[in-house]
């Protein structure tokens, strides 16, 4: 009796040492997993951080090569309104010295040949300078249209460059269905209703929805779909929708640099300026 006793204390104690065997085994297991998985989060934030990194500085620089090319077509607009105006007061000036020479029609025949001459002579010189002036607004629109393309170009290169909003950002943000719908003219119940919901959006975004519409182009789909679109002939956008549309572009744009930058870098606002110059000739 004595020895099944210590048989099966003997037995009880060896279970004992086999479970705490494996739960040391088991708990260095984990704190290996543990510690794999804190290594594997660093070198991720590590390499969100680098990337980050350069495409702030490839933004940085895209950013300064638009602001350059855009302020050499205001410079050409300027210096081309400025030629205009000088070669059309030429004009003016050169009519006027002409025309104080003229003698009167009631002199002789010599003198009707001499009017004659000098009206030739004005009209070619008002060719001449009208001439000229065409040559020189052709070179210009050619300039600006040259300058036009790098921005395009330079507009590719950096939406290129943009990486995917991750899918957990897609997952909690509404901001992606909502640009679907848009996408699809707002479906059944038209483009106010998108647009309204994003408006509010918007208003209460969290990070993860200025992420989603700067990494998917919101503002790009809002000039291209909405604004760009509803001053074509017969439009079927409205112009409330047309006005939602500006006040989300604005909205968007005021709070976050990021998306203020991309609407640069994307070129989405050389969109909103043709359209105000298309506005302006319509009111004129």
């Amino acid at each position: 009796m004595k020895f099944r006793l210590e048989l099966a204390l003997e037995r009880q104690k060896r279970l004992e040492r086999i479970d705490e065997t494996r739960r040391e085994r088991e708990q260095r297991v984990v704190s290996m997993q543990e510690e794999r998985e804190k290594m594997r989060q660093q070198i991720a934030r590590e390499k969100a951080r680098d990337r980050e990194e350069r495409l702030l500085a490839l933004q940085a620089q895209q950013q300064q090569t638009t602001e350059e090319l855009q302020r050499k077509i205001i410079q050409k607009q300027q210096e081309s309104a400025r030629r205009h105006e000088e070669t059309i007061e030429h004009i003016r000036q050169r009519a006027l010295e002409l025309s104080m020479t003229f003698p009167s029609r009631n002199m002789d025949d010599t003198n009707s040949n001499r009017n004659d001459n000098s009206d030739h002579t004005l009209n070619d010189d008002l060719s001449s300078v009208v001439s000229d002036l065409l040559i020189e607004t052709k070179s210009s629109k050619k300039k600006l249209k040259r300058l036009r393309s790098k921005m395009l170009a330079a507009a590719d290169d950096y939406m290129n460059s943009l990486e995917p909003p991750p899918i957990y950002m897609k997952r909690d943000s509404a901001v992606p269905k909502i640009f679907a719908l848009i996408k699809k003219n707002g479906g059944k119940q038209g483009m106010e209703r998108p647009l309204g919901q994003l408006l509010r959006t918007i208003a209460k975004a969290e990070v993860f929805d200025f992420q989603c519409f700067w990494l998917m182009d919101g503002l790009g789909l809002l000039a291209q779909n909405i604004i760009k679109s509803a001053l074509e002939p017969n439009p079927e956008i409205s112009r409330k929708a047309l006005i939602m549309a500006i006040q989300i572009y604005r909205d968007a744009c005021s709070p976050c640099i990021q998306i203020a930058r991309h609407a640069i870098l994307g070129n989405s606002v050389a969109i909103l300026f043709d359209v105000l110059l298309h506005s302006l000739q319509v009111i004129n």
